[in-house]
This record gives structure tokens, sequence and C-alpha cells, in this order.
């Protein structure tokens, strides 16, 4: 189960489907990841920062990466129902993926 929390280390497919879980909720003008690779995962997360004019030094660690989403949600100041609305997506998401072996 997915969990907002700063601890790595997460996997890729977690960190993927968290992002993605976050474009879809809160309609970020950014696209959502179709595959799974680290620099992909990067220029989202950077994406998703330069649209909310936050400095973000792009990274291709995966904890790292992980940390970055987690505090981007934190510093959107979200009603707990839409972090909760962010978590059901991204764990759907990450069952999606663990069944069919891809990002939906």
């Amino acid at each position: 189960m997915i969990k907002l929390t700063k601890e790595p280390p997460y996997g890729m497919g977690e960190t993927a489907c968290l992002i993605n879980a976050v474009i879809d909720t809160l309609e970020l003008n950014v696209d959502k990841l179709s595959s799974i690779e680290l620099g992909k995962i990067s220029n989202t997360v950077s994406q998703m920062y330069s649209m909310k004019s936050i400095n973000f030094t792009p990274d291709h660690s995966v904890g790292k990466l992980w940390i970055a989403t987690v505090e981007y949600v934190e510093k959107m100041s979200l009603d707990s129902n839409i972090v909760d609305t962010i978590l059901n997506k991204a764990n759907l998401n990450y069952n999606y993926l663990t069944q069919n072996k891809s990002l939906n």
C-alpha cells in the first residue's frame, strides 16, 4: 500500500503511480507517465514543480524523487480529502501496474 511518507526506499513503479495520481487528481497540465523510466520520472517531477514556480533540482535517485513528490503534495497545502484521493488513485494505479505490467 502506497503511503505519503518521506521514508524511502520506494521503487520506480510506486513513484510513477504516485506522480500520475497527483497529476490526475490536481488536474495538472503535465503529461502523465506512460512508462517507468528514471529520466522521465525526473522530468515529470521537474515540470510539476515549475508549474507552481517552486525551485527543484532534477535528480535521478528514486528515493529523492519520491521525497520530492511527497514534498510537492505537502507544499500545496491540500485538504485531507484531496490527499486521500491522491493516495487512493496511487494505490489503484499500483494495483493495475502489478497486474498488467504497465501504467494506466
